[in-house]
């Protein structure tokens, strides 16, 4: 069966590496920033108590909580929750996410910015590409679900100037994608 989708930029990466930078520089371009990541996030919030700048933020993410039975990372018990339906419907997420944008019926280009696992195949297999962002300047997460399937990532985008530098190869990444013109 197919289905007439949006085109779907789906961003993959370690945190602080920039994916949210490149969403904000997508969003200039007409593509519409998603939280894939907002089920998880709600879950995470119903399930141990934890607050939005808990599960939405970068410093709030590095707070210790109690979930699983233990002590740990907020950002270690999103993973977790995210784990749990991954580890049996590998994409969950990311069919969750297409899913929504369906529903939707607005065909403007979407990103989403926290791909994990083999997630980009499922946006790859909707026509999507994905956008791995790399700072070589920051290290890599130790978290499992934050680790990523380099095989469905369509072009690699090292982030590691300036900010301008940043923008021109976002935009080299997704011109012809997006059909934008070069004037």
């Amino acid at each position: 069966m197919f289905f007439h989708t949006p085109k779907i930029i789906a961003l993959c990466g370690h945190p602080k590496h920039g994916k949210s930078t490149v969403q904000s520089m997508l969003e200039e371009l007409g593509v519409r920033p998603l939280d894939d990541g907002l089920p998880i996030r709600l879950e995470g919030m119903g399930r141990f108590g934890l607050t939005w700048e808990q599960v939405s933020t970068q410093e709030g993410k590095l707070e210790i909580c109690h979930a699983f039975g233990r002590d740990m990372e907020v950002r270690e018990a999103l993973g977790l929750i995210g784990k749990e339906y991954e580890d049996t419907d590998p994409g969950h997420w990311a069919k969750r996410a297409v899913d929504l944008v369906l529903a939707e019926g607005d065909m403007t280009p979407v990103s989403f910015g926290s791909v994990r696992r083999t997630q980009g195949h499922v946006y790859a297999g909707f026509g999507g590409i994905v956008l791995e962002i790399r700072d070589p300047r920051k290290p890599e997460s130790p978290y499992d679900f934050d680790q990523y399937d380099a095989a469905a990532v369509t072009h690699t985008i090292i982030n590691d100037g300036t900010l301008e530098d940043l923008r021109a190869k976002v935009l080299a990444a997704v011109a012809e994608y997006l059909e934008l013109s070069h004037g």
